[in-house]
């Protein structure tokens, strides 16, 4: 059964994380190497920043999304939060072809 969560405590849960991973690019893309986080590329469903950002509301029945410049906290009524800068950078970077270790099995290069 899913945990019941206010969208305003959803939303704390996501902000908290957010400034957690880091201020830079490269911090964030740490971040989610020490906790073995991959994605896709421009997905904002799948790509790492999602994936951990999802795992921090986990059993609940809200959903995540990451934009360019905010993520979308979504259960009934989308919230849209600013992403900080460390994150915005990173969704950029990887978006554009680095940190390719973080990207899915099978988004990976040869």
């Amino acid at each position: 059964m899913p945990k019941v969560m206010s969208p305003n405590e959803a939303c704390t849960k996501i902000k908290e994380a957010m400034y957690q991973m880091g201020d830079t690019a490269d911090d964030v893309a740490s971040f989610l190497r020490q906790r073995n986080i991959a994605g896709k590329p421009e997905d904002s469903d799948e790509c790492p920043g999602a994936v951990y950002l999802k795992s921090v509301l986990e059993d609940t029945q809200y959903s995540v999304y990451v934009g360019e410049t905010d993520v979308c906290v979504s259960l009934v009524h989308d919230r849209y939060l600013p992403m900080p800068p460390g994150l915005r950078m990173f969704v950029r970077c990887f978006d554009s072809g680095d940190y390719t270790d973080l990207r899915s099995e099978s988004f990976r290069e040869n």
